[in-house]
């Protein structure tokens, strides 16, 4: 009796298995380059979006601290409802969140489609242009009063002379808790939220 040997099917099984092998990897790379793509262009648009947020931020803390001085020019800003922000006994900026018009809402949600959930709007960039939306959900009222010459605190008033023997009241400053939610104009996806609380 004789044995025979035929290997001609193994080499062929062998490249086979190679060939598959190579394709797993060669298709693993792919996707992590990929997905590495998607998540580095993600990056960038939301960094984008946050600068942008930070600017409008920096745009809101103006606005509050013009507490609705006409002489402050406001360059396309788009006010839904101005006695909302700016009435001196139920505005948000002047009056504690318990006395606000009735119906003022205290959500954290912005809907940019909807203009009774932020309290003004505004745009930063060129290409592209950021749309940045401001809310103000909370105020602390304290004793900081707006003047023509700035900022200053309620010391003096109450005696003629201010003397080694007046007694200065502390300053307590007011307190606003302010939504920002920053949004490519053109594609929505591409935003960044912020909270900040403002002492003024």
């Amino acid at each position: 009796m004789k044995l025979l040997k035929n290997d001609r099917g193994v080499a062929l099984l062998l490249v086979l298995v190679l060939s598959a092998v190579g394709l797993i990897i060669a298709m693993a790379l792919a996707y992590m380059i990929t997905e590495s793509t998607k998540m580095s262009g993600m990056t960038k648009r939301f960094k984008s979006a946050f600068e942008a947020g930070e600017a409008g931020a920096r745009i809101a803390v103006q606005l509050i601290d013009a507490r609705g001085n006409p002489a402050i020019p406001l360059p396309n800003f788009v006010i839904p409802n101005t006695a909302r922000l700016f009435d001196p006994n139920t505005g948000k900026l002047f009056a504690t969140t318990s006395l606000w018009s009735a119906g003022t809402s205290t959500s954290t949600i912005i809907d940019a489609n909807d203009a009774a959930t932020y309290d003004f709007r505004f745009d930063i960039g060129v290409g592209p242009v950021y749309r940045v939306y401001v809310k103000i959900v909370d105020t602390i009222r304290g004793n900081t009063a707006p003047s023509p010459g700035g900022k200053n605190l309620h010391k003096h008033g109450v005696v003629a002379n201010a003397g080694s023997s007046e007694l200065v009241a502390a300053a307590y400053p007011f307190l606003y808790t302010v939504e920002i939610l920053s949004q490519d104009s053109t594609n929505p996806l591409e935003r960044a939220r912020f909270n900040v609380l403002y002492q003024y």
